[in-house]
């Protein structure tokens, strides 16, 4: 949160512009989380239905397994680049502004950011 003493106008640039960070990391966020789950349908989805045999003698339900695992770990590493992203414009910030402090500013978007990597 910026502080009082600041001209309103700067505060609440502060504030939108943290906000928008916010924003787009947990857009990130969703869009891993989109990932993952079409991960877990591919690999689970398909495991159960080669088990229940409707899809039996099908040589591809091996490689959706592999599928599954590749776009879980793309979603994991792209979800830790673009934290790494936040983190370092968020920094820069805060260099740049010093009534902008980082280091709280991160912690809802960090949280969520570090489960979902945590997930893939």
């Amino acid at each position: 949160m910026p502080d009082d003493n600041l001209d309103p106008r700067v505060s609440l640039a502060l504030l939108r512009t943290e906000w928008a960070l916010e924003r787009t990391q947990l857009s990130w966020v969703r869009f891993t989380f989109s990932l993952l789950s079409t991960a877990f349908a591919l690999d689970k989805g398909t495991a159960a239905l080669f088990e229940a045999k409707v899809l039996d003698g099908q040589g591809w339900v091996a490689g959706t397994h592999w599928g599954g695992m590749v776009l879980a770990l793309a979603a994991s590493l792209m979800l830790a680049v673009a934290t790494s992203h936040y983190v370092k414009r968020a920094d820069e910030l805060a260099r740049q502004v010093p009534a902008f402090n980082s280091k709280t500013a991160c912690r809802p978007a960090l949280g969520v950011s570090v489960l979902m990597i945590g997930l893939g």
